[in-house]
């Protein structure tokens, strides 16, 4: 039997507004609640009364751990946040990143090992490749990625 998900957590400061779009148009259309997590408040494009925003305090992870506390095998959770996803992922919650990557153990070591390796050559001032532009195709992969796991 498939999935039905009912409620999608959003690390909210970090997700491109194309991306947190396609959640709230498709959660709205679902009847699934929202909520958007992060340590300053960031406004809804679209008002429903199923989204809310979590505020947290201004430490370090404190949104994060508010999702890891809060979230549960029912739902899925959108972030770009490597750590915060290994956290999730070993608790068993469905986790998306913006770019439409649904995270596994294996997937979520593989881009750990290959971040630890990007750090290591910027320490040793080796310039690594930045991709930081959100691309058409990047949107296309989220929006069918959510659909899937959603079954739309």
């Amino acid at each position: 039997m498939a999935m039905r998900y009912k409620h999608i957590w959003v690390d909210a400061d970090s997700c491109p507004a194309k991306a947190k779009n396609i959640i709230l148009q498709t959660a709205a259309s679902k009847a699934i609640k929202v909520t958007y997590v992060a340590n300053r408040t960031i406004p809804f494009s679209i008002q429903n009364p199923l989204f809310t925003m979590r505020v947290s305090e201004t430490i370090e992870n404190a949104a994060d751990d508010i999702i890891v506390a809060e979230s549960t095998a029912e739902d899925i959770v959108v972030t770009r946040d490597l750590p915060l996803a290994q956290r999730l992922v070993k608790k068993g919650i469905t986790v998306l990143n913006d770019r439409g990557v649904i995270f596994s153990e294996n997937i979520l070591s593989k881009m750990l090992a290959e971040r630890e390796l990007s750090l290591q050559m910027q320490a040793l001032g080796i310039a690594t490749a930045r991709w930081n532009t959100y691309s058409e195709k990047d949107v296309k992969n989220f929006s069918s990625s959510l659909a899937k796991l959603l079954q739309i």
